[in-house]
């Protein structure tokens, strides 16, 4: 017994549980390490516009005289103009976007940089009555926005690159006929 005693004090010494990497049952995981998964919720909210307003007025005038004729026809003036130009410009223009999307996606830690921060990256493909969306994620994030969940908001994401494109009937009603293609092209 005292054998059996001693072997597991040794093998407990030169093999750490911690190093095994054991999750107690009242703790939550969060991932840390290269391979980990996570849950990102994406809440984004973007709006934006501008407007613009330009008056121009331009007025000018030219006028030029000469004296009476002579002899005879001094009834006819010898020379003589009158002209007047303007130009008048009022214009102004309105732009109004926004936009708001909500998902959620998971993504693997694909690398642990050498401050601790964690590169992620993951996509997501769902598939409703032909029609394709795919989402697409990457960037990089501090542990601590890690929640106990397992989870990380969008907002928390350094250099993060969100697509969201979409394949089918739909996408392709929103695209423009080869007549209007061509007429933008033109024009």
């Amino acid at each position: 017994m005292k054998h059996v005693i001693s072997l597991l004090m040794l093998f407990c010494t030169v093999f750490p549980l911690t190093a095994m990497r054991v999750q107690s049952m009242y703790t939550n995981h969060r991932a840390l390490r290269e391979g980990d998964i996570l849950t990102v919720l994406v809440q984004e909210n973007a709006e934006a516009g501008t407007s613009a307003n330009t008056k121009t007025r331009n007025q000018g005038g030219v006028n030029v005289n000469g004296g009476g004729g002579s002899g005879l026809l001094g009834f006819i003036p010898r020379f003589g103009t009158s002209g007047e130009f303007g130009a008048e410009y009022d214009g102004s223009g309105d732009t109004k976007r926004r936009g708001d999307f909500r998902t959620t996606i998971s993504v693997r830690v694909e690398e642990v940089l050498q401050n601790g921060n964690l590169m992620i990256q993951g996509s997501k493909r769902v598939k409703i009555n032909e029609e394709e969306q795919l989402i697409d994620l990457s960037g990089v994030i501090h542990p601590s926005t890690i929640s106990p969940k397992n989870t990380v908001y969008s907002s928390n994401i350094a250099d993060a690159k969100i697509t969201y494109s979409g394949q089918g009937s739909n996408a392709d009603a929103q695209r423009p006929g080869f007549i209007t293609r061509f007429f933008n092209w033109l024009f």
